[in-house]
């Protein structure tokens, strides 16, 4: 039997553990040994419970990285944000990540938002799979892609941007006696399978020619969503602690529809201050397939993993990214029609577009268009397909 190493270095929240559960319970199921090397270990510790899989902290950068790109307008940029900014520091995290791999000693790496422990695994034996949305998996393209499309770059200067990331990462390569990159998203390069488990339309460099897309691992069952007892539209958010968010909670409160508010930040003193007879605040996770079932409308930090299930269930959304990744995801919802968005510093206005979204059923219609799309897929049949194609590459 094979060893199959996850590893998941960038990003927040529930969304990344989710998606690897499934698949790793199914690898795990086949007599394969499982690890997991992971950003978030209480993220893990929450989807795991129970399951028994193993999971270590994985390396990552602990150093603050000077703002020397802001806003940021390129995935090269995001590199240098994420650790890529010195050699030296870059070279331990290089570093780091090849220790792990020497004593968990895979066949594979499955890799979700991992570019610096991929960088490590260039000259590494084990075959190597990238699963993820879009953004955690870029084309392996020269330039790598703007990250603000809507916005008129100078293309020269992102052009010298990126080569001066190239230039640091090939600094630390030579410092861990390793091969220098012809182009930086050669990091991206060489996969043995890229799983890009999002949609065409929620692509944040947008549909790639030939790819396959595998669409969402759904997320596990978990608490039922318990709605207010009163009359009205349901209303869903799933929100992280940003500016706004006292006044988004105040304005669900004015408008008095059911309407439940899940985020790892709700305690007692939140529940206090904002929760009501219309108004509920939940700090455990919710079944997102029973609330996508039950809702009329769902608010959102443009999570890519939520927005695609509520968007599955026909339900419309009123986005407020907080990152670039969210405004991404954001901007290709509003396009397919299905969601507005707004900017969560600006009440009146994120007010103003939960008005228009519960008055008209213009938005709904365009998420049932697109749930009517992918309505034939059949997710379990999906995990087994790709739970097959990684131990094929693993044995």
């Amino acid at each position: 039997m094979a060893r199959i190493l996850f590893a998941w270095e960038l990003g927040a929240g529930l969304g990344h553990v989710t998606c690897q559960r499934p698949l790793a319970l199914g690898l795990r199921e086949r007599g394969h040994e499982v690890v997991l090397a992971v950003r978030d270990v209480r993220s893990a510790a929450a989807v795991f419970a129970g399951a028994g899989l193993a999971f270590v902290q994985c390396p990552y950068r602990s150093w603050r990285v000077p703002r020397r790109f802001q806003p940021l307008m390129s995935y090269a940029q995001l590199l240098h944000s994420i650790g890529c900014n010195e050699p030296r520091g870059l070279a331990s995290l290089v570093a780091a990540w090849r220790h792990l791999y020497e004593l968990v000693d895979p066949d594979l790496i499955v890799f979700d938002h991992s570019p610096i422990g991929l960088l490590a695994a260039r000259e590494h034996r084990a075959k190597r799979a990238l699963l993820g949305t879009g953004f955690c998996a870029p084309p392996a393209v020269s330039p790598l892609p703007q990250l603000r499309p809507w916005v008129r770059a100078d293309l020269a200067q992102l052009a010298k941007d990126e080569e001066v990331v190239r230039s640091i990462v090939n600094k630390a390569l030579e410092q861990t006696g390793s091969i220098s990159l012809p182009h930086l998203g050669d990091i991206y390069a060489g996969i043995d399978v890229n799983l890009l488990t999002t949609y065409a339309e929620l692509d944040h460099f947008g549909p790639r020619r030939d790819a396959r897309y595998w669409g969402v691992q759904l997320s596990c069952p978990a608490t039922p969503p318990m709605w207010p007892r009163v009359a009205g539209k349901k209303i869903f958010a799933y929100l992280k602690p940003s500016p706004g968010l006292p006044e988004l909670l105040q304005h669900l409160n004015k408008l008095g529809q059911p309407s439940i508010v899940f985020g790892t930040w709700v305690n007692d003193r939140a529940r206090r201050r904002f929760a009501s007879s219309t108004l509920r605040l939940e700090h455990r996770p919710l079944d997102i397939a029973l609330v996508a079932e039950q809702c009329d409308l769902a608010i959102l930090n443009a999570t890519h993993g939520t927005t695609a299930e509520l968007l599955l269930k026909g339900v419309p959304l009123l986005q407020l990214p907080i990152f670039v990744e969210q405004q991404l995801t954001a901007r290709n919802t509003v396009e397919i029609g299905a969601a507005l968005a707004a900017n969560r510093k600006k009440p009146r206005v994120v007010a103003d577009r939960i008005g228009r979204l519960l008055a008209t059923d213009r938005y709904r219609q365009a998420a049932r268009r697109f749930a009517a799309k992918y309505a034939d897929t059949d997710a379990e049949k999906m995990r087994e397909e790709i739970i097959d194609l990684l131990e094929d590459l693993a044995l």
